[in-house]
């Protein structure tokens, strides 16, 4: 693990990476998860090691975007006022 004050890299032992922030020796703020072998990723918000709010992008080129709760909420206050 090569972390800094606020961020830095590790190596999974399959050849998974994540680059990005820490907080209490977990991935926190900002950051990119590649899979073994470049099988995928997950880019965006993380918080104290879990995924909060980004994009997985896998392989074959699909994605999913993972809006966090309150994201979803005013999504959905847009769209009310748009019908």
């Amino acid at each position: 693990m090569n972390v800094g004050a606020n961020g830095g890299r590790f190596d999974f032992d399959d050849g998974g990476t994540y680059c990005g922030g820490w907080n209490d020796g977990k991935a926190h703020g900002y950051g990119v998860c590649t899979g073994p072998k470049g099988q995928g990723e997950y880019a965006g918000a993380w918080q104290y090691g879990y995924e909060f709010s980004g994009i997985y992008l896998w392989v074959n080129k699909s994605r999913y975007n993972k809006a966090n709760k309150f994201q979803f909420f005013f999504l959905c206050l847009a769209i009310r006022k748009l019908i």
